[in-house]
């Protein structure tokens, strides 16, 4: 569990060094960047967790030969789609920068030196997660942890070494640097993994390669959503942002906060979705209904745990927040703005957090049509259309989409599981 959540920490040390160096222009040049991340994480989770997920259901069928096709195809997928996606990136970064909302002249200039050592390892980078996630359900979580822990720590420092003055003085450029570093410090440790004595991860020759891809793409698909939504919400909002507010860097600049509050908040509740996953996987595997509904209490427990404690400070506090992340003696504007966005974007948190556990839950279960449901309509399609439609009733409605959406779909798995309990109960009585 502490890999995810680990991850969104150090992640947000770029934006606040960058920040606090630049002002609200670093601020949104990192939020810019963001669906880069996104991007390359959600391809490692569409294979990793995806062929993750198979691989253990397999393995608790004593299914070994079919386990290690699901490696193996998963690992040639996710080889073929980083290539691609280090070499489109390479090539076309500066028009994939104001793609993601860089109209402003100087967040793109900041922009493009914090992607510039981002875009040689990206490469490397989709294979974070999915190797997180086979390592994982190879049954060495303490190795992604140490993996995450011990390159957040290079990058936090690396950041302060790099972008500061008593440093390097590489500002933006710096934090791309540390990142990148720590990136590629996750997947060496990772693959660590391989040479040790428990290991059972092997490549083997593919059984029927097309429909097994099929397979852990189906699987997958949920955990893609999840992750690329957030590049495609950040990426739409940046650009309506700048329609309304003319490219206002302030504006981007609170909404650079917000981008890294809500990937914080989204790592602490993937990592409790991730943590449950190979447990749910192998007690379905098993039929063990009982350690399914276990599993399940102490994961729901967890994720609403997780949304409160977040709900309360970022309630309570989103001036501390805006001076964390930005240098408000350079940018006071922000203070006068920032208190309201923040509030108004993050007041369903809590159902933010339930939600995507609910769909590792089903997507665990192989129940795939449903954890897709979940994650696209919460992920892409409520938000982006209340993205567009609620700024035309007063301007600042637009930073409640995300949140309105998460009260929409919450309410929709709760009429399902009263539905479904009932329907359980009825067919109780019918066997009695």
């Amino acid at each position: 569990m502490a890999s995810a959540a680990i991850v969104s920490i150090y992640s947000i040390v770029d934006a606040i060094c960058v920040g606090q160096y630049s002002g609200s222009v670093g601020s949104a040049a990192i939020a810019v960047c963001m669906p880069i991340w996104a991007i390359v994480y959600a391809f490692g989770s569409l294979f990793g967790i995806g062929g993750a997920t198979l691989m253990t259901v397999s393995r608790a069928k004593n299914d070994d030969k079919t386990a290690n096709s699901f490696f193996t195809v998963a690992f040639i997928l996710t080889t073929v789609t980083a290539i691609l996606i280090g070499t489109f990136f390479l090539v076309f970064r500066r028009n994939i920068l104001v793609f993601f909302g860089a109209s402003n002249e100087e967040v793109l200039e900041t922009a493009m030196d914090y992607s510039f050592y981002i875009g040689i390892a990206l490469t490397l980078f989709v294979f974070v997660n999915f190797l997180m996630a086979f390592v994982r359900n190879d049954f060495d979580p303490t190795l992604t942890a140490i993996a995450t822990i011990l390159s957040g720590i290079f990058n936090v420092v690396g950041d302060v070494f790099f972008v500061f003055d008593f440093g390097l003085n590489m500002d933006a450029k710096g934090a791309g640097l540390a990142t990148a570093i720590g990136q590629t410090m996750t997947v060496i440790i990772l693959c660590l993994h391989f040479f040790k004595k428990k290991n059972r991860l092997k490549l083997a020759k593919p059984i029927d390669f097309i429909n097994t891809s099929v397979a852990l793409i189906k699987i997958g698909i949920s955990a893609f959503i999840l992750d690329v939504s957030t590049g495609i919400l950040i990426t739409i909002f940046n650009n309506r942002l700048n329609y309304w507010t003319n490219s206002d860097a302030t504006t981007l600049g609170i909404f650079g906060i917000i981008c890294n509050m809500m990937t914080l908040v989204q790592g602490f509740s993937y990592a409790v979705g991730q943590a449950s996953q190979p447990l749910f996987s192998d007690a379905f595997g098993h039929q063990d209904q009982l350690a399914i509904k276990k599993i399940k209490k102490y994961g729901l427990s967890s994720a609403a745990t997780i949304g409160i404690v977040f709900l309360i400070i970022l309630m309570a506090a989103p001036s501390a927040l805006i001076r964390l992340f930005i240098n408000v003696e350079s940018n006071p504007e922000a203070l006068d703005i920032g208190n309201a966005y923040i509030r108004l974007f993050f007041f369903a948190v809590p159902l933010l957090s339930l939600n995507v556990f609910f769909a590792y839950y089903y997507q665990s279960l192989k129940l795939a049509f449903k954890s897709f449901i979940i994650s696209f309509s919460r992920g892409i399609v409520l938000p982006v259309a209340f993205i567009f439609i609620l700024p035309l009733i007063r301007f600042d409605l637009i930073f409640i989409s995300v949140s309105l959406s998460d009260v929409l779909v919450f309410l929709v798995i709760l009429i399902n599981s009263f539905i479904h309990k009932n329907k359980e109960i009825k067919l109780e009585k019918k066997t009695v």
